[in-house]
């Protein structure tokens, strides 16, 4: 059995976003999300990728305004090519607006 570490219950995503590794730009779809952090999936096959640090761009579905964020690679799942990271930077107001915007999706 596992141990949940997340101080945040994520939530089911499937927007586009932009992360940049060293200048690097990296179209993504997030998986999941929660206001801490987010599971996402490089579009193109990137085996080799395994970043510490991305800087994220996106914007969530029915908001107009662009979170963006440094975060820290804590995780790389090779089955599922997909990549967990923890939010660093995320502003107040853009937090609560993600807030806003989980308690709104259902967990399915």
């Amino acid at each position: 059995m596992s141990i949940e570490r997340r101080a945040s219950q994520r939530r089911p995503a499937g927007f586009f976003l932009n992360a940049v590794e060293d200048g690097i730009p990296m179209l993504c779809i997030a998986r999941d999300i929660s206001d801490t952090g987010a599971r996402i999936e490089p579009l193109f096959d990137r085996r080799a990728c395994r970043p510490r640090q991305l800087r994220m761009e996106f914007h969530v579905p029915g908001m107009r305004k662009v979170i963006v964020t440094q975060a820290d690679c804590v995780r790389h799942e090779e089955a599922s090519r997909t990549i967990g990271v923890r939010f660093t930077s995320l502003s107040g107001p853009d937090r609560a607006m993600l807030r806003r915007h989980l308690a709104s999706v259902s967990l399915t």
